[in-house]
């Protein structure tokens, strides 16, 4: 099927995409049959959401640190998931690393083993090593990420890994990345509705919580977890070094503007969405115009730190500018 985005700039490619959703909405084609560009944007929006409802709890709750390192030892669960592959489901000689999903199960029970022992190596540090929570957070995300590093490079041999691994590659996407995008996405979504308000109580006031029988330790392992699980998803995507710019900074520029939790996670996750459709339309234009392919992934993560960056630069202008007003003021009730 030709790509209908196929020569498109930027503003043409949003005409084309309100034309393709009408035609989509009457029942002119199936999700089976989208585009490349709509299938990315898709994904990325849904890798937006799942990650700024879990990126909300991690900011405020100052855990985007172990975040940051389950994100990267995620590379050790896919490992230890392509080992089971090839050893119970498609026994092989050969790894072939270029392909990130050998089965979403596997993949799944990776990330939910990878959450765990992270956070467990890391509260271990810390309570029995009295060592700071920074300081066991690098150690444990060093030997995890390395562990995994060395554990491709040593089963692959001479075979060719693909900066996929690392970077994701939005390009290679196919329907099965969305089905398990799409899955990690409602289970979020359903969670986060179902235990709303213990994950707030826990955040800003774990005292009452235990009062109350909420279990903080609990509710600090299913975020990890949930870390794990949205990570795994955006793995092919956006690989393992950039997920973590999905979680926080969306969350960062709506904190710069809204103090209260819904409205702040409902802007994460809009400032989300919004940069992934612009990404995707901005990597078409620069296809199409310039002749240059770049990485989608890398653009959307572009126009996020812009965006904080541009956002922040703005508020401290209009704090400045408040601040000298007001000096004004005291000098002319002064004189």
């Amino acid at each position: 099927m030709t790509n209908p985005y196929w020569g498109n700039d930027f503003f043409e490619f949003f005409v084309t995409l309100a034309v393709r959703l009408k035609e989509f909405l009457l029942g002119g084609f199936s999700h089976m049959q989208l585009a490349s560009d709509e299938l990315q944007m898709l994904v990325l929006i849904l890798i937006s959401i799942s990650s700024a409802l879990v990126g909300t709890f991690l900011v405020l709750r100052r855990m985007t640190m172990l975040a940051n390192a389950l994100s990267h030892t995620i590379l050790a669960g896919v490992v230890i998931a392509f080992l089971a592959y090839h050893a119970f489901i498609a026994p092989s000689e050969a790894f072939d690393f270029s392909h990130l999903l050998p089965s979403d199960a596997l993949l799944v029970a990776s990330a939910f083993i990878c959450a765990m022992v992270t956070t467990f190596l890391t509260q271990s540090c810390i309570r029995f090593l009295k060592v700071p929570e920074d300081a066991s957070t690098g150690i444990v995300f060093t030997f995890l990420f390395a562990a995994g590093i060395v554990l491709v490079t040593a089963l692959s041999r001479n075979a060719h890994i693909g900066i996929e691994l690392l970077m994701g590659n939005v390009d290679a996407l196919q329907q099965g990345d969305l089905q398990l995008v799409f899955w990690v996405f409602v289970t979020n979504c359903l969670l986060f509705f179902l235990f709303w308000r213990a994950f707030f109580v826990t955040t800003f006031d774990p005292v009452f919580a235990h009062i109350f029988g909420l279990s903080n330790m609990v509710f600090g392992y299913l975020m990890m977890a949930l870390v794990a699980l949205s990570s795994i998803a955006a793995f092919r995507a956006v690989g393992v070094l950039m997920v973590l710019a999905f979680f926080v900074t969306p969350v960062l520029v709506a904190r710069l503007w809204i103090h209260r939790l819904c409205p702040l996670a409902f802007l994460a996750c809009a400032i989300g969405v919004a940069t992934s459709i612009v990404g995707v339309a901005l990597s078409r234009h620069l296809l199409s115009v310039m002749g240059l392919a770049c990485s989608t992934s890398a653009i959307v993560v572009t126009l996020l730190f812009l965006l904080l960056l541009g956002c922040i630069i703005t508020k401290k202008l209009s704090y400045m500018r408040v601040k000298k007003g007001e000096g004004n003021y005291g000098s002319e009730i002064t004189g």
